[in-house]
C-alpha cells in the first residue's frame, strides 16, 4: 500500500509504500529505481527533504521514514541509497507530529509526543528540549520548518501558532487562531510569513505584536500548500497562486509614497514616454543632484525579473534605458544579461510550459538545470533555442538536448526503426560529442536489437560498438567492426567471446580461418605463445595439423623439443619434425639434420670430455671448446658445420674467446694466418677486455687509422691519443681525452689538451 508520494529536486516521482520500499519514477512514470528501507517493520509516515550544497549551490533529495516502531530510518541522498538509523526516541507511544532539519552537515529530527518535544540527531543521543513557550498546550499537533531551515512552526493543540528558531531555544513570533483544530496543512512564506490552512487559508506575518494579527484568504475549493524557495504556490482544482514577500526592488519602486531614487527613475520614464511632460528632467535632475542615478538604474533592472507580467517588465526596463541616457558611464552588460534572463523566464513561464520559476528560484536552479526540466518535460526545441541564446556551452547545451532527444525518439515503439534511425541521424548527423552507442544502449534495452544494429553503424568508435554487439549476440558484425578497427586487444576481447560458442577449440579454429583470416593468424600467435602445459601443446598441435600448417607444427615440435632433459629425446623429437616435410622442404630439413648432428656431436663432447654441452648452440659449442683449449676438435667441428674460415662471425668468436682463454701465443699465429677480415680493432678490444694492454699494442700498429683513436683510448693511453686528435685536427676527440682525464692525478695533460683545443678553434 502506498503512504505517499513526493518530488525529489529532479523532479522524479517518489513513492513510499507500507512495506518500507521506495521508487523513483520518471516524470512519466518509468521505474528509475527501487530500494527498502525497512525489514522488520512497516512504514507509518514520512518526511522528504531537500539539503542545499554550501559549497556548489546544488540541492539533494533526500528522506525520513518512521515505522511502526517509531524507528527513524535515513536516506540522505535518494539516488545513492545508504540506509542510516537515527537513535531510538525516548518514551514509548505514537508522536504526535515530526519534522526533518537538514543542513550539508548534519540531519536532525525533531519529534513531538504530548508536551515533550526531542532533538533527535543523526550519531548523537536525543535531548529533551524543555523551553517555556510561555502559553498552556497539552501536546504539539504540528511542526513546519522553513525553506532554509533557519526557522520552525509549532502548532498546538490549544490553537497557538509559535515560531522557534531551529535549536528551539528562543520565541520568535506567537499567534492564537480562533480554532483549537490542528492545522491542515503549514508552509513558510520565506522567514516573513506563514501560510496556514485551517477552515480557510491564513497568511500570518511575523513580527506583529497582535498574536490575532492575520489575513483570510477564502478558497471555495480544497487547495493544497507547496513551499518552495521564495514563496508558496498554493494550487487547488481551477487555480495555481504564488504568494511571495515582495522583493525589495519592487517594493523601492512601486511602495506608495515611495522616496526610493529607483521610483524617482520609473516616474520619469512614464512622465517622458507616456505623459511627455517637463516633470521627466526634474526627477532626472533630483536623482543626479543625489549622485545615486547608477544606484536607481542598477535597481530597475534588478526589479524587472521580479515581476511575472511582460507589460512591468518592459515598464521597469525602460526606466532603467531612460536613465542610462544620462550616465555616461553606465555599463550595458547588466542590462543586456537581465534582458536576456527576462526572455528565457518568459519562455518557461507559459503554460504550455509549466515552469512558473520566481526569479530567485532561476538563479539558485541555474540555466544548465531548467534545460534539463525541459528535457525532462520533452520541449527540446525550446531547450536548444535557449541554449543558443545564452551561448551556452556544447557539453552542457545542445549535445545533451540531442542525445536526450534521440533516447525519447527511441521509446516511441509505434514509429518504425528504420524511420526512427533516419531522423536520428538527420537530426545528429557527425555532431561532436554525440555517442551513438549510448544511444543504442537504451535501445537494446527497449527490447529494438533492429533499431539498435541500424544505430550502431553512425558510431565512429569501435570501443563502443562492439561491446553491444557481443551483447545483442552478432559476432559477425562483431569481428568485422573489431578488424577494421586494428585495435589487437578488441579483436581478442570479440574472439575470446566467440570461441565460448563452440564445444572445442579445433572447430573455433576451423570456423575463424574459413571466414577471418586476420583473425585466425592472431589466435594461432596467441596460442602458440601460450601453450606452456601438455593439454595446450595438444591441442595447439591439433590445429596446426587440422589446418596442414606444417611450418607451425615444426615450430611447435622444436620449441617442446629445446626443452627436453635427455638428448634421445631431443633427437626422437627432431626426426619426427623432419618427417613432417617429407623430403619437400630440403632446406629446411637440412637444418633439421644439422640440429641432430650437433645433438649427437655434444653427446661425444660430453663423454669424451665430461664437460655439459647439451643445450647450448653451435658457436656457443665452439667458443666453450676455445675456451677449454680444445681448438683441433673446434677446427674440425667448424669443417663439419661448413663453417667458413674466413667468415667474421668465425674470426669474432674464435678471437673473443683465445682472449677470454688467455692463449696469447695461439691469439697471435690466428692473426697472422691470413689477412683478418674482421681488421685488428677487435683484437685490441678483446685484450682490453681481458685487461691485458701488452698484447693489446701488439696489434695496434695494424688497425685501420680511422678506428685508433678509439683503441688508444680503449688501452687507456690519452697521451697518444691526444697527439693522435691534435694531428688530425678534431676538436670533438681533443674534448673526449679531456673528459676521460682524471682531474686530480692528469692536470699537466689536462692543460695541454685545452691548449690544443684553444689552438684548434683560433685555426
Amino acid at each position: 500500500m502506498i503512504i505517499g508520494i513526493g518530488w525529489t529536486s529532479s523532479e522524479d516521482l517518489m513513492v513510499i509504500f507500507e512495506s518500507g520500499e521506495i521508487q523513483i519514477r520518471s516524470l512519466y512514470g518509468q521505474l528509475k529505481s527501487l530500494f527498502n528501507v525497512i525489514k522488520d517493520s512497516r512504514a507509518i509516515d514520512f518526511q522528504i527533504f531537500n539539503t542545499v550544497n554550501t559549497y556548489t549551490g546544488s540541492y539533494t533529495t533526500g528522506c525520513v521514514i518512521l515505522s511502526a516502531k517509531n524507528k527513524l530510518v535515513l536516506v540522505k541522498d535518494v539516488y545513492d541509497p545508504k540506509i542510516q538509523q537515527f537513535p531510538d526516541i525516548p518514551g514509548s507511544g505514537e508522536l504526535d507530529s515530526w519534522c526533518i532539519i537538514s543542513t550539508d552537515k548534519n540531519c536532525t529530527v525533531l519529534a513531538s509526543r504530548q508536551n515533550d518535544l526531542y532533538q533527535i540527531v543523526y550519531g548523537g543521543v536525543p535531548q529533551l528540549l524543555r523551553l517555556n513557550f510561555g502559553v498552556e498546550y497539552n501536546s504539539i499537533k504540528k511542526l513546519c520548518v522553513s525553506f532554509s531551515h533557519d526557522l520552525v512552526a509549532l502548532n498546538t493543540d490549544t490553537g497557538y501558532l509559535l515560531v522557534c528558531n531551529n535549536e528551539i531555544t528562543r520565541i520568535i513570533h506567537k499567534y492564537k487562531a480562533d480554532t483549537t483544530e490542528t492545522a491542515l496543512d503549514i508552509a513558510w512564506i520565506s522567514n516573513k510569513a506563514i501560510l496556514a490552512l485551517w477552515d480557510n487559508l491564513y497568511l500570518i506575518p511575523l513580527g506583529s505584536d497582535d498574536i490575532k494579527n492575520h489575513f483570510e484568504i477564502y478558497y471555495s475549493s480544497p487547495c493544497f500548500l507547496i513551499q518552495e524557495l521564495d514563496g508558496v504556490r498554493v494550487v487547488t482544482s481551477t487555480s495555481n497562486i504564488f504568494y511571495q514577500v515582495v522583493p525589495k526592488p519592487l517594493r523601492d519602486i512601486f511602495e506608495i509614497a515611495s522616496i526610493d531614487v529607483s521610483s524617482a527613475l520609473f516616474e520619469a520614464s512614464i512622465a517622458f514616454y507616456e505623459n511627455k511632460n517637463q516633470k521627466a528632467e526634474e526627477y532626472i535632475r533630483s536623482i543626479k543632484e543625489k549622485g545615486a542615478l547608477e544606484d536607481a538604474i542598477a535597481n530597475c533592472i534588478q526589479a524587472a525579473p521580479h515581476e511575472f507580467e511582460p507589460k512591468y517588465q518592459a515598464e521597469v526596463l525602460r526606466a532603467s534605458l531612460f536613465g542610462r541616457y544620462f550616465d555616461d558611464y553606465a555599463n550595458a552588460a547588466s542590462y543586456v544579461k537581465m534582458c536576456q534572463t527576462i526572455r528565457v523566464l518568459n519562455a518557461i513561464r507559459h503554460p504550455q510550459i509549466g515552469l512558473p520559476l520566481t526569479y530567485l528560484e532561476y538563479e539558485a536552479l541555474s540555466p544548465s538545470v531548467v534545460i534539463n526540466r525541459l528535457i525532462t518535460r520533452r520541449h527540446f526545441a525550446l531547450a536548444i533555442e535557449i541554449c543558443k541564446y545564452l551561448n551556452m556551452t556544447d557539453e552542457e547545451g545542445i549535445i545533451k538536448i540531442l542525445s536526450n532527444w534521440a533516447l525519447y525518439k527511441v521509446s516511441q515503439t509505434d514509429v518504425e526503426d528504420n524511420q526512427i534511425a533516419a531522423m536520428i541521424k538527420s537530426k545528429l548527423g557527425d555532431t561532436p560529442g554525440i555517442s551513438y552507442a549510448e544511444i543504442a544502449r537504451r535501445a537494446i534495452s527497449a527490447g529494438r536489437s533492429g533499431l539498435a544494429i541500424r544505430l550502431l553503424d553512425y558510431e565512429v568508435k569501435a570501443s563502443e560498438q562492439v561491446p553491444l554487439y557481443i551483447e545483442i549476440d552478432m559476432p559477425e558484425l562483431a569481428i568485422k567492426k573489431a578488424m577494421e578497427s586494428g585495435d589487437t586487444d578488441l579483436i581478442y576481447m570479440v574472439l575470446f567471446w566467440y570461441k565460448n560458442k563452440f564445444n572445442n577449440v579445433s572447430d573455433f579454429m576451423k570456423d575463424i580461418s574459413k571466414k577471418y583470416h586476420i583473425a585466425f593468424s592472431l589466435m594461432l600467435q596467441y596460442f602458440r605463445q601460450n601453450s606452456q602445459d601438455d593439454k595446450a601443446i595438444n591441442e595447439f598441435n591439433d590445429i596446426l595439423n587440422q589446418q596442414n600448417l606444417i611450418n607451425e607444427q615444426v615450430c611447435s615440435i622444436i620449441n617442446v623439443a629445446l626443452k627436453q632433459q635427455t638428448a634421445e629425446k631431443k633427437k626422437q623429437m627432431f626426426d619426427e619434425a623432419k618427417r613432417l616435410y617429407l623430403n619437400k622442404e630440403v632446406f629446411n630439413t637440412n637444418l633439421l639434420n644439422d640440429e641432430i648432428k650437433l645433438i649427437k656431436t655434444q653427446e661425444n663432447l660430453e663423454r669424451n670430455y665430461g664437460k655439459k654441452f647439451d643445450g647450448k648452440s653451435l658457436y656457443e659449442t665452439l667458443g666453450e671448446l676455445i675456451r677449454l683449449k680444445l681448438l683441433d676438435e673446434a677446427e674440425k667441428i667448424r669443417k663439419e658445420f661448413k663453417i667458413s674460415d674466413s667468415s667474421e662471425s668465425w674470426w669474432h668468436l674464435k678471437v673473443k674467446n683465445l682472449a677470454k682463454a688467455s692463449c696469447w701465443d695461439e691469439l697471435e699465429k690466428f692473426s697472422k694466418s691470413k689477412k683478418s677480415p674482421i681488421g685488428y680493432e677487435p683484437f685490441v678490444n678483446y685484450c682490453m677486455d681481458a685487461n691485458n694492454v701488452q698484447e693489446a699494442k701488439k696489434y695496434f700498429p695494424k688497425v685501420a687509422a680511422d678506428n685508433r683513436f678509439n683503441c688508444l683510448i680503449k688501452m687507456k693511453c690519452l697521451a697518444d691519443a691526444l697527439d693522435l686528435a691534435y694531428q688530425k685536427k678534431d676538436i670533438q676527440q681533443v674534448n673526449i681525452v679531456i673528459g676521460k682525464c682524471d682531474p686530480s692525478s692528469q692536470k699537466i695533460l689536462i692543460d695541454k689538451a685545452k691548449m690544443y683545443r684553444g689552438e684548434l678553434i683560433n685555426k
